[in-house]
């Protein structure tokens, strides 16, 4: 008897089921075919761009933001392969769940986005998009970075004049405006 097995991977096995063979069934490897997938080329693939404050930091230290200033990331994806992608996700390892899709059809480009604090100190993120294909899961990451770093604003200049009084008294300090 001779049965067709798909298996998930898309491969068909031709297996030959045996009575009187006490090891089981046998493959055929004479018999692998390539499903028609594979043979038309689809190719799922998805590109992930992160975004600090407008600014593609994937290197550190990225741009330089005051600490409690506001901070938004930018996540953009993009179906790159030549089907569409179902149940896309992105993540962030520091931020956590940013947003999810039903589908991304082929070239189409999405933005979702988070908003959060800058906090001192030098900050890195990693961004990942996951999503499936007809036979595959893809995936891509993306790092971003920021410097939580007090701005370095202009000295103010206070003018303070000191006048003493005659005969030895304590000296009044009047502040010139």
């Amino acid at each position: 008897m001779r049965r067709h097995i798909l298996l998930s991977l898309g491969l068909i096995f031709s297996v030959f089921m045996g009575c009187s063979d006490p090891s089981g069934p046998r493959v055929d490897e004479n018999s692998l075919q390539t499903p028609d997938a594979l043979v038309f080329g689809w190719d799922a693939s998805i590109s992930l761009e992160t975004f600090t404050n407008g600014q593609d930091a994937d290197e550190a230290p990225g741009p330089s933001i005051a600490p409690g200033d506001p901070v938004v990331w930018e996540y953009r994806l993009t179906n790159t392969g030549s089907e569409d992608l179902y149940g896309v996700w992105v993540f962030d390892d520091q931020e956590g769940t940013i947003c999810s899709l039903t589908i991304l059809a082929v070239g189409q480009v999405y933005s979702c986005t988070k908003e959060g604090v800058a906090r001192a100190g030098s900050y890195a993120n990693l961004g990942t998009v996951f999503g499936y294909g007809s036979i595959s899961m893809v995936e891509d990451s993306d790092w971003s970075h920021y410097e939580g770093a007090l701005s370095m604003q202009a000295p103010v200049l206070l003018e303070v004049a000191i006048r003493i009084k005659p005969g030895g008294g304590s000296p009044c300090v009047n502040p010139s405006s």
